[in-house]
């Protein structure tokens, strides 16, 4: 294993992009099953139907278990571009205002 891991912002604003990507894909799928249910609530209302029900409210909560996930990632990856360019952004200004002998001394 590498004593270091690095990673640019750049990649690391392609992973908050894929994740965002593949949140929107959940959301249509669910949209989209969300509708083919509703049809199916004005068709049946029997013990089938409240399987059914039972089985919606499990996908629903892992839908929003993986949301809440993708949101604690991306929420994750910003703070940590936030922090990198703080960071550099503090590394670059104290080199710049440190004393690198270009002018000589003043000795009383």
């Amino acid at each position: 294993m590498a004593d270091r891991i690095l990673v640019s912002t750049p990649e690391m604003e392609i992973a908050i992009q894929k994740y965002e990507n593949a949140r929107s894909e959940l959301q249509d799928a669910y949209s989209k099953l969300d509708s083919a249910k509703s049809h199916l609530d004005n068709c049946y209302k029997g013990p089938a139907y409240m399987a059914l029900c039972a089985r919606w409210a499990s996908i629903y909560m892992n839908v929003r278990t993986a949301d809440n996930a993708i949101d604690e990632s991306v929420n994750g990856l910003r703070k940590t571009i936030s922090t990198m360019e703080t960071g550099e952004q503090n590394v670059s200004t104290g080199f710049a205002n440190l004393d690198t002998g270009k002018s000589a001394p003043t000795y009383l």
